[in-house]
């Protein structure tokens, strides 16, 4: 995945966050996310290492989401 791909969303994550369109990737980050499913709602951040994220804009607003959420369906040039 990089910057300029279109991609969809590609797990119950983007689903809850109303997420269905494609979305544009608009730069890419690296963050930590706390998986509650996997590691519990105690949050230790210091557990856990950054891992990539993308910021997609889709709906005039720009959103960052873990590349494992993501899937490209149209790769950019």
């Amino acid at each position: 995945m990089r910057v300029g791909d279109l991609v969809r969303g590609s797990s119950a994550y983007c689903d809850v966050r109303g997420v269905r369109k494609p979305m544009l990737v608009v730069d890419m980050v690296s963050k930590k996310c706390w998986r509650t499913e996997e590691r519990g709602s105690r949050i230790d951040w210091k557990a856990i290492d950054p891992e990539p994220h993308a910021v997609v804009f889709v709906d005039g607003r720009n959103l960052t989401i873990p590349l494992t959420d993501l899937k490209v369906f149209c790769e950019a040039r």
